[in-house]
């Protein structure tokens, strides 16, 4: 499974939950948010090149894509619109 959020809203989001503060696993390896903001965006390249070579068909993350692909229900408390979803077989 892929999952694939754009640059920039994966960049805010690890701000949000606490960047370079986070304890584990560690970050202090980028030194600065400019290198993680290249880590972030030479990953997602990598991600969506991975896919694009296994044809894989991209999904946003909804409750009803994870029944109708993993076969449970469940309700997650957010819900993020820009969270693209793919499972290579």
């Amino acid at each position: 499974m892929l999952v694939y959020r754009p640059d920039l809203e994966l960049y805010a989001w690890w701000h949000e939950v606490g960047g370079f503060q986070i304890k584990y696993p560690r970050y202090d390896v980028y030194k600065n948010s400019i290198t993680m903001l290249a880590e972030i965006t030479q990953q997602n390249r990598f991600i969506l090149e991975f896919a694009y070579d296994h044809k894989s068909t991209w999904n946003y993350f909804t409750p009803d894509w994870i029944e109708n692909t993993l076969g449970y229900r469940i309700e997650p408390e957010k819900i993020w619109p820009e969270i693209l979803v793919t499972v290579i077989k």
